[in-house]
């Protein structure tokens, strides 16, 4: 099976293998290597190898160096339109960056791994997953919430100096929120990577209650108790927001499936009763008064708006600023990798400022022509994505891929990936997309011919 996306010479190509060669065997096992160690790498960074913080910071580089070794030699490298474009731009922005401001070799290095190479692994997952085992993976992901859950609440109960709210390196604390609380971090170096969790965990809760024999009902229902908790407990707004994107999603199910949509009633009967429970506890309340006052005094400040249009108005302002950007960095731009944490400590810098959003580090860093480039490549993947879920979706009645996307494909639009916890959720979620649509089916039998009762 190809799914194809329209008016496109090449698929983004997710076809079933009739069987697994030794090298993809191999390759799901570093997939589920590269899994775990995203959700875990940074408790590492924070509290057990604290020495170690910075090399752990690409721990999943040489694995997926493995992965794309392995996938060449055992010929099912990434052919396709969006993998050949990449690779053509990796030379650009290699070429570009020997003329630019602020370079090295080392720091030209991270910024190809940051901007090309970590991609690569979205279209490699559909090629040895396929949607029994994203499936699977979501039911790792409901049992590691439990764990990660109650880390986050343990943090929002602990002061802002305790260790259990250090961050990586082991000297710090983690950024601050309403009423004396940190944001939480998890197992994760930073807020961000809670964030991009839950959104994946909603995913996995809402296609379990509209597809009830996805996962057991007990898992189910912890799960949706963890993301109720860690939204509360959070203390971050982001959180709040990553889950209701992927809600977003489910007026495309309405649209194109309104049959299923009628499960969606079951969801939030259990989300209600859930909730009314959870809201007997001290903490879940403590973490509801906190939630709400960071939403009064974030609300608004600079723009006079609420919630609802902040986020209009934030997102309007990531789409406004490459045209600004444009005019004002270099032609060639300062550098690939020089607008990272890690490029810039490369170079001796500290941390340069190129903006706030992600949109602006690519230009700031590769000029306005292969920055602007690179940005309308990363625009055509997420349209690309978005059609073959919905074709998934309108054709098989298939709702995971799309909720799967409400997490992952803001990541792949305008996710700031400088940040490596942010890289590996926007590739590895966006490979689960691709790889949920290959949906394995029994071969049709062809009936056996009816013997002669006679001999003539």
């Amino acid at each position: 099976m190809a799914l194809t996306t329209a008016k496109y010479n090449q698929p983004v190509d997710v076809r079933l293998a009739e069987t697994l060669s030794s090298e993809q065997v191999v390759v799901r096992r570093l997939i589920w290597c590269y899994f775990f160690l995203l959700l875990f790498e940074g408790a590492f960074r924070k509290w057990f190898m604290t020495g170690f913080s910075t090399p752990l910071l690409v721990i999943r580089d040489p694995f997926l160096l493995g992965i794309l070794f392995l996938s060449y030699n055992g010929g099912f490298f990434p052919q396709n339109k969006y993998a050949q474009r990449l690779f053509g731009l990796a030379i650009a922005f290699a070429a570009a960056s020997v003329l630019a401001q602020f370079s090295n070799a080392l720091t030209i290095l991270y910024g190809l791994r940051t901007n090309c190479l970590h991609f690569m692994l979205i279209f490699i997952i559909p090629k040895v997953f396929t949607h029994r085992d994203v499936v699977l993976v979501g039911k790792w992901w409901f049992v590691c919430a439990i764990p990660i859950s109650i880390v986050v609440a343990q943090q929002f109960m602990a002061p802002p100096e305790d260790v259990i709210n250090t961050v990586a390196g082991g000297k710090g604390s983690q950024m601050m929120s309403s009423g004396d609380k940190v944001r939480a971090s998890g197992t994760f170096s930073f807020v961000s990577g809670i964030m991009y969790y839950y959104a994946f965990i909603a995913a996995f809760i809402i296609y379990g209650f509209v597809h009830r024999k996805a996962f057991p009902l007990t898992l189910l229902v912890i799960a949706t108790i963890c993301c109720l908790l860690v939204m509360a407990t959070a203390a971050s707004r982001s959180v709040v927001g990553a889950v209701a994107q992927v809600l977003v999603c489910l007026g495309f199910l309405a649209f194109y499936r309104p049959r299923l949509y009628s499960k969606f009633f079951s969801f939030l009967s259990v989300v209600v009763i859930l909730f009314f429970i959870l809201s007997q506890s001290q903490l879940f309340q403590e973490g509801l008064e906190n939630i709400s006052l960071r939403f009064e005094e974030a609300s608004g400040m600079g723009t006079g708006a609420g919630p609802i249009q902040e986020y209009f108005i934030r997102n309007y302002e990531i789409a406004k600023a490459p045209f600004t950007a444009s005019f004002e960095a270099p032609l060639f731009g300062y550098g690939l990798g020089a607008g990272t944490n890690a490029g810039g400590a490369l170079l001796e810098l500290g941390t340069l400022a190129m903006g706030e959003s992600e949109w602006q580090r690519n230009i700031y860093e590769s000029g306005p022509i292969i920055g602007n480039l690179y940005i309308l490549w990363r625009i055509g993947l997420f349209i690309a994505i978005l059609k073959i879920t919905l074709k998934a979706l309108r054709n098989e009645g298939n709702t995971l891929p799309l909720l799967l996307f409400g997490a992952a494909g803001p990541l792949v639009l305008m996710g700031q990936i400088g940040q490596p916890t942010t890289l590996g959720f926007a590739t590895f979620g966006a490979g689960l997309c691709l790889a949920a649509t290959r949906i394995e089916r029994p071969p049709k039998t062809i009936p056996a011919a009816r013997l002669p009762t006679e001999v003539h």
